[in-house]
């Protein structure tokens, strides 16, 4: 049986995301290093890159360059592909280098061992940990970055 996502996790224009149930979502062997190389170029992930980790620099590039008004960053085979498409569609833009004035939240929940139950309604791997864990978002780097993300999170109260 072949394995396949039952979850999306999508990133908004505007910073929030959102995660949804959809149907499976084939995983496949990607060469993501043509990726890596091209975001090292615009400083959004250093040339030594894990290419199977990109999914900031992929999230941030897509962010910063306004790529269009959601992008796909799980699974990860998706969002490469959804990417890969996006540059297809830009070719010959003047793409904006990396700033380091952004950071990149894929929250998860859990850990443990996700119950047949759990695998056959998310898939497997991290589908259930990236649903509860309420969808991805972006933050610009300022002085409260920390607060902030902690507050999204729900670690910490809006009054303190």
């Amino acid at each position: 049986e072949a394995r396949a996502s039952k979850i999306r996790a999508t990133l908004k224009a505007e910073g929030t995301g959102y995660v949804k149930t959809t149907g499976p979502v084939l995983y496949k062997q990607l060469d993501s290093s043509s990726m890596r190389d091209f975001l090292s170029h615009f400083s959004y992930c250093a040339p030594d890159a894990r290419p199977d980790l990109l999914c900031p620099a992929m999230a941030k590039f897509w962010f910063t360059n306004k790529l269009g008004d959601a992008f796909t960053v799980y699974p990860y085979q998706a969002a490469v592909l959804d990417l890969k498409r996006m540059l297809i569609e830009h070719h010959g833009r003047q793409w904006e280098p990396y700033q380091q004035n952004l950071a990149f939240f894929l929250p998860t929940k859990g850990g443990r061992r996700p119950s047949k139950e759990a695998r056959e309604n998310y898939g497997p791997g991290f589908g259930l940990s990236v649903h509860e864990g309420g969808g991805p978002f972006m933050l610009n780097d300022s002085d409260n970055l920390v607060s902030e993300a902690l507050q999204k999170l729900g670690f910490l109260d809006q009054d303190l």
